[in-house]
């Protein structure tokens, strides 16, 4: 016998017209749940059919328990009482407002930096500066916001550790985006951050990162080569000093047919840089600008005149130039240069590039690249 047959009474009295088989389905979840429907949600008044679910459909409300159930799918998006949107532009009328600040914001940010790319030219030192504040400031704002969230998460959860910010960082965020509209500002701070130092390294540009080292004292050094070779010829004058030289007329003379005596012959370096001291200079009268920068290299394991810049030194160089070699002026030359210049001290040394060597071993068309780590022949 079933459990309904032994549960029913047969001396019940049943309603007019309802059989046994009538009444037992009556007593079923699926009839109560009619009967509720029927009704309407005692919570919101809601008459839609609840099918074969226990629970409203509109909010979520369990008879059964006297408690709301999570919905999901259509119902949660109905939830609000609102019909589901219709439109692309319908639903972005319904986002909240958190999401047009954030969306405002890293618009602007993104056109701000391609003004910046437009406006500002590309070797421009105002673009590298901007650059590098956009860049840093933007970097430094998503770190401090990332460990903050990751901080935060980690007081909800057991499941996070440090190596998640690196490799899982949306489970570090994805807290603080349950938790909107409350963490609003530290994903606007975040998210702006991070579009920042997109833009400057993507976008902006211009970033040279060789000026991070610039006047902090971590300038590469020139070549121990050269650095031996100026020793040596510092001490070679001072005992020159002291025997007496020859003039300078006669000495530039020798030096130069010495010099071509020796290289004749000889096949061409296959060289394109070179380290170099500078050991005199000459400004255009015109402008004030150094205009030629007399150089020495170590060629043939010794150190002798190479050559000399003139022209083209970038703006930014000559600035450091004009600033360092007038107070490194002496009367003679640090070596024998068969041309004329304002000597300096053997201190400033420079990079090079040139096209070739000649056959008296001299750079052909020398340009500036950069400056190196100064001496202490001073």
């Amino acid at each position: 016998m079933s459990s309904t047959a032994t549960l029913e009474r047969p001396d019940a009295p049943r309603p007019k017209g309802t059989t046994a088989a009538n009444a037992t389905a009556a007593t079923s979840p699926t009839a109560a749940n009619s009967t509720e429907a029927a009704a309407g949600c005692p919570k919101c008044g809601n008459l839609d059919s609840w099918g074969t679910a226990s629970w409203c459909p509109k909010c979520g409300y369990y008879p059964r328990f006297g408690t709301t159930v999570a919905l999901e799918g259509a119902a949660a998006a109905t939830q609000d009482g609102l019909p589901a949107p219709s439109s692309h532009l319908e639903a972005l009328a319904r986002l909240p407002k958190w999401a047009y600040v954030l969306a405002g914001g890293i618009v602007a940010i993104f056109v701000i930096s391609v003004a910046v790319r437009v406006v500002i030219p590309d070797d421009s030192l105002v673009r590298s500066l901007w650059s590098i504040t956009q860049l840093v400031v933007g970097g430094g704002t998503f770190i401090a916001m990332h460990v903050y969230a990751f901080l935060r998460a980690g007081m909800k959860t057991d499941r996070l550790n440090f190596f998640d910010m690196i490799v899982h960082p949306i489970e570090v965020w994805r807290p603080s985006f349950q938790e909107l509209p409350a963490t609003s500002r530290r994903i606007w701070a975040g998210a702006w951050g991070f579009m920042a130092s997109a833009c400057a390294i993507l976008i902006i540009g211009g970033i040279r990162y060789s000026a991070l080292t610039d006047d902090w004292g971590f300038k590469e050094r020139p070549k121990q080569n050269l650095m031996k070779k100026i020793k040596d010829q510092l001490l070679a004058n001072a005992k020159d000093a002291e025997e007496g030289a020859d003039n300078l007329e006669d000495a530039i003379n020798d030096f130069a047919g010495d010099d071509e005596a020796k290289n004749k012959g000889k096949h061409e370096l296959e060289m394109l840089s070179a380290d170099c001291v500078v050991v005199g200079f000459n400004i255009d009268k015109n402008t004030g600008e150094i205009r030629d920068l007399v150089l020495a290299s170590v060629i043939d394991e010794r150190l002798q005149y190479a050559g000399m810049v003139t022209g083209g030194i970038p703006p930014e160089l000559q600035k450091q130039l004009r600033d360092k070699l007038p107070a490194l002026a002496q009367e003679e030359p640090f070596l024998k240069c068969p041309v004329a210049a304002t000597w300096v001290k053997p201190v400033v040394t420079c990079r090079t590039s040139f096209k070739s060597w000649s056959d008296n071993k001299r750079m052909q068309q020398p340009v500036l690249k950069e400056l190196l780590a100064d001496t202490d022949a001073r």
